[in-house]
């Protein structure tokens, strides 16, 4: 026949992704495999739902989706990947089903979500992801409450990292008990750069505020320069 359609439901693994138990209807012609309806649990404890297309008949491989997700790790898609728990809606382009020469270009408009343990309320743009990296072609801006942070550049899992963070920390009390730093809070802007090795980056920026504490420690106003 020149085209086959109908619904399966699939467990296993299916082309680069691993099933747990996902429903789609789909189209195969001309080499195009059209998944118009696709819904259930995939990569672990991903649900998903939305409709995707993949060109088969060229090399390599390209397809796209439309997808509205919660609690995606992007672990088990990149297994070089930070752990991540992502929700919220994403619109996909791939390049390639090999490892070595995946692309895939993703405009995201993120839920609350955790990214490397580090809470987001709302993100929102573009991520370039293979698997050796993740690049923030244009500014990436996320938000967690009142502190909204703007990052762009380039993550090599087991290499280098080239970051820019522009951060408007209108309240820091709201991370008490998720970052490193001993009882945070008051207000103030920041700018950084994490560059040099991925698992040990040098970090330079400064931060200025009219009314911060840390460490039980208050002041009324402080201007940094930091080299770490």
């Amino acid at each position: 026949p020149d085209s086959v359609s109908g619904r399966v439901s699939l467990g296993g693994r299916f082309l680069m992704a691993d099933l747990e138990n996902l429903t789609v209807d789909f189209r195969f012609r001309d080499k195009h495999l059209y998944l118009d309806s696709i819904y259930g649990i995939a990569l672990g404890s991903c649900a998903l739902e939305g409709r995707a297309e993949f060109d088969l008949g060229v090399k390599p491989e390209r397809y796209s989706a439309s997808l509205d997700l919660a609690n995606f790790n992007l672990k088990n898609m990149v297994s070089h990947a930070f752990p991540s728990d992502l929700s919220g809606h994403l619109e996909l382009r791939g390049r390639s089903l090999k490892n070595d020469s995946l692309v895939l270009t993703i405009a995201a408009e993120l839920s609350e979500s955790t990214f490397d343990d580090y809470p987001i309320q709302h993100g929102t743009g573009l991520m370039e992801i293979t698997t050796r990296s993740i690049t923030f072609p244009d500014t990436f801006f996320i938000s967690y409450f009142e502190n909204e942070f703007a990052i762009s550049g380039l993550v090599e899992y087991s290499r280098n990292i080239h970051l820019a963070v522009r951060a408007h920390l209108a309240n820091l009390d709201r991370y008490r008990g998720k970052l490193f730093l001993d009882q945070p809070g008051g207000r103030g802007f920041g700018e950084a750069t994490l560059t040099g090795p991925t698992r040990d980056p040098h970090l330079d920026g400064y931060f200025v505020s009219d009314s911060v504490w840390l460490y039980g420690l208050q002041g009324g106003s402080c201007d940094i320069s930091f080299h770490v």
